[in-house]
């Protein structure tokens, strides 16, 4: 699944785990390490979990930058 734009204006290339309890994770792109979020995973590990890592970032509202990015 490809990822949408960071709101630093970046493209991640992937999206690290922080921290993770057994309803939610925070996770963190790698683009430049500033733009946290936090998503429902219900338990889910392994590949499931980048699965909803990637829906919930490219579900996040975005700044203007990274929606000009975007139409580029």
């Amino acid at each position: 699944m490809s990822l949408k734009p960071c709101p630093c204006g970046k493209v991640p290339t992937e999206i690290v785990f922080v921290e993770s309890s057994y309803k939610w994770s925070t996770a963190v792109p790698n683009c430049c390490s500033e733009w946290m979020y936090e998503f429902r995973v219900d338990g889910a590990t392994g590949p499931k979990w980048f699965e909803l890592a990637h829906a919930a970032w490219n579900n996040m509202p975005r700044g203007d930058n990274a929606q000009q990015e975007e139409t580029k």
